[in-house]
């Protein structure tokens, strides 16, 4: 799955985590859908990653704005619900 995802994580890491997230689907079909969802949270890791800094980076994880005060806007919505 890394070498169809690493493709486009320079292109649209936002994307990326969609598609990654599309992985937990399975969650619930026991121990398959927990190995699915341990492979999801390593691929969202590698994607935060290589958007380690600049604008990337800030539409996914967050940061600060001109006046000092922090946002945050980790997309794991999804995710979160089927982990």
């Amino acid at each position: 799955m890394w070498r169809y995802v690493r493709q486009f994580v320079k292109l649209d890491a936002k994307e990326a985590l969609q598609y990654v997230y599309t992985v937990c689907l399975s969650a619930d079909q026991g121990d398959v859908g927990k190995e699915q969802v341990e492979i999801a949270w390593e691929l969202v890791r590698r994607i935060l990653v290589l958007a380690d800094s600049g604008p990337v980076w800030e539409e996914l994880v967050g940061g600060f704005r001109g006046d000092g005060s922090r946002f945050v806007r980790i997309e794991t919505g999804p995710m979160k619900d089927a982990c």
